[in-house]
């Protein structure tokens, strides 16, 4: 059984576990691979192109694996399966999804978010390193978005950046697959107040979410961010954000954008 961070209770319903593969060798993720894997995920793994790709699949498999089969107490009777955007589902042998989940890799660390209410989670966290901001910038943040970020002082804006983009990148996985969402349309405020605008079936809504953003080392750039150093103790500093989805209400939003032309441009990230 790997070693791992949790379960955290990160959200009502909704727990977070975080693994580090740093110290996998080689050998161990060969033997792992063999054993552990499902023929259909032996499959998904033959495909990948690049050793990174291939250890993060194999890490975050074995990951799930554990967390499912030990810690939620699901017996054998249940596989990974994606959808069509590759969002990963827990299904029975009936098909039928089990358990929602969300995960995210970056470098070494690997994180998986369970809900076993079924409500929508996403998660998304990123190794603290450099970031390009001229590229990322206008990607990731709107006009007013930006308005508020250039008057953060210089030594705090990649940190500031890289949480708003986890906060993003986690919502758009409770959303991008059902409801034509981009990453543009995920605002988040200098308070750390999130809404989503969706178009979904021709109605345009907004959306309030439930986001928990962490990291395990001292870092205050948006509130309520949960410093997770003495549950992870890992020496790699990450940042990161949990999502679910809360009910939808349907408002009158005026001069709405149609929804062939919403569906222009770039979706929202990779998922998983």
């Amino acid at each position: 059984m790997l070693q791992l961070a949790g379960p955290i209770d990160i959200l009502p319903g909704v727990q977070l576990w975080l693994h580090d593969a740093t110290a996998m060798s080689a050998r161990d993720e060969d033997r792992l691979t063999a054993e552990r894997l499902s023929d259909c995920d032996r499959r998904r793994f033959e495909r990948y192109r690049t050793a990174d790709k291939r250890r993060q699949f194999v890490v975050s498999r074995l990951v799930l694996s554990d967390i499912l089969r030990k810690l939620i107490g699901l017996s054998d009777g249940f596989s990974v399966v994606a959808t069509r955007s590759g969002r990963p589902i827990v299904v029975d042998e009936n098909g039928e999804e089990i358990v929602s989940i969300s995960l995210s890799h970056s470098g070494n660390i690997t994180a998986v978010a369970t809900s076993r209410t079924m409500r929508r989670v996403g998660v998304d966290i990123e190794v603290r390193a450099p970031l390009n901001q001229p590229a990322l910038v206008p990607m990731i943040l709107s006009q007013d978005e930006q308005t508020w970020f250039r008057v953060i002082p210089p030594t705090r804006q990649e940190e500031t950046l890289r949480q708003i983009w986890t906060v993003k990148e986690s919502v758009w996985k409770c959303h991008g697959e059902d409801c034509h969402t981009r990453v543009l349309d995920i605002h988040v405020n200098r308070n750390g107040e999130i809404t989503t605008r969706r178009h979904c079936a021709g109605f345009a809504t907004e959306t309030g979410q439930s986001v928990q953003t962490f990291t395990n080392f001292p870092c205050d750039v948006l509130p309520g961010i949960r410093n997770l150093r003495e549950i992870t103790g890992f020496s790699t500093h990450i940042q990161g954000s949990v999502a679910t989805s809360d009910c939808m209400c349907f408002v009158d939003l005026p001069n709405e954008i149609p929804v062939s032309d919403h569906q222009a441009g770039n979706t929202g990230p990779a998922v998983c």
